[in-house]
């Protein structure tokens, strides 16, 4: 069997963005399958962790904040569900085809909103490592330092009002740059801005 040329490079401008059958199956088998079905039993997975903190009779930070991780990483699987699931069932299957066209479009808009849950899960699982470690290592401090008032109701809200305002920015870096062969091709511009500390 000879190798599958995935590139999509070829000679004629006009075909050169055209995907192969062997690519779109490809694509469709681990995107749109393998991905979303990960995508399915993480969701169902979060909502049962949610669930059984919820009815934990034991109402600590640390309940709290594995609610809070629960909540953020199913965000984090809804918002990858328009962003890398849908976009490969159109050159497979042919469905979709209006999102398919909408799709670079969209996506300056859908990178940013998948980011904020995202960089938010990331603080929230450090926030859960350095609660655990306090819990484990210093006993009888924590409840000074962690109590259910203290990380509980202000940590998690203080963690989205940070990421929200460092990852709102990405909402106005990206634009069309040129048109080609009759299709638009978006160029992610990040061009630094004064939200930037590097």
């Amino acid at each position: 069997m000879a190798p599958v040329d995935c590139l999509n490079v070829s000679a004629n401008e006009s075909d050169r963005f055209e995907i192969s059958n062997e690519c779109a199956l490809f694509d469709f088998t681990v995107y749109t399958t393998v991905v979303g079905l990960m995508i399915a039993l993480g969701v169902v997975g979060n909502a049962l962790s949610f669930v059984v903190m919820l009815n934990d009779s034991a109402t600590s930070a640390t309940s709290f904040l594995l609610q809070a991780l629960a909540v953020a990483d199913t965000l984090v699987l809804l918002a990858a569900v328009p962003l890398y699931v849908l976009p490969n069932v159109y050159p497979y299957t042919g469905v979709f085809g209006a999102y398919y066209e909408l799709y670079m479009g969209i996506m300056p808009f859908l990178w940013p909103i998948y980011l904020i849950p995202y960089t938010g899960t990331i603080f929230l699982t450090v926030l859960v490592s350095v609660n655990r470690y306090e819990s484990v290592c210093r006993p009888f401090s924590t409840a000074k330092l962690c109590g259910n008032d203290k990380v509980g109701a202000r940590t998690p809200p203080a963690i989205y009002d940070y990421v929200f305002v460092r990852e709102f920015q990405l909402f106005f870096l990206c634009h069309a740059v040129r048109e080609s062969a009759g299709r638009r091709i978006w160029l992610f511009n990040f061009r630094p801005t004064y939200f930037d500390v590097t």
